[in-house]
């Protein structure tokens, strides 16, 4: 089964923003046209298309359609397939590293030095810690094939 192509109405030429998330969409849609997937996903993926094809709205409504469907079929892909986009696990990691490691770490620093203006001396730590572990990630979804050749803006 293969994915359908995107064609939507665009009533604006000029929505620089809308283009954008047409043209990342559209790149997004062509990378998984160039994967064996699941017919249920394909199924799933198809149906999202044929809605932003089928959609009538001004470029405003379109642009949420349009970003709530990419985020729709990017989750089912990292639940279903572990399939992710590039970078994927750095931002996701990079956040985690903040609230998991760095405020604890700055916490037991602020408790050793006994003054509690050094809190701050753990996010840059955990910031580190969690980007190394998430461009680790990155790259072990890489050497797997789990990783599509698509950067989100």
């Amino acid at each position: 089964m293969q994915i359908a192509n995107l064609n939507p109405r665009i009533t604006s030429e000029q929505d620089k923003l809308l283009n954008s998330k047409l043209d990342c969409f559209n790149k997004l849609i062509t990378e998984l046209q160039k994967r064996e997937l699941p017919n249920n996903i394909v199924l799933f993926v198809n149906n999202i298309i044929e809605q932003i094809n089928l959609h009538n709205g001004n470029s405003e409504v379109l642009l949420r359609v349009i970003r709530s469907s990419q985020s729709q079929i990017l989750n089912i892909l990292e639940e279903k397939l572990q399939i992710v986009v590039k970078r994927h696990y750095h931002y996701k990691w990079f956040v985690m590293g903040l609230s998991v490691f760095g405020l604890p770490v700055g916490a037991v620093i602020s408790l050793i030095l006994g003054n509690i203006s050094y809190i701050g001396i753990g996010l840059p730590i955990g910031m580190l810690i969690g980007v190394k572990f998430g461009d680790y990630l990155d790259k072990k979804a890489f050497e797997n094939g789990k990783q599509i050749d698509v950067e989100l803006t």
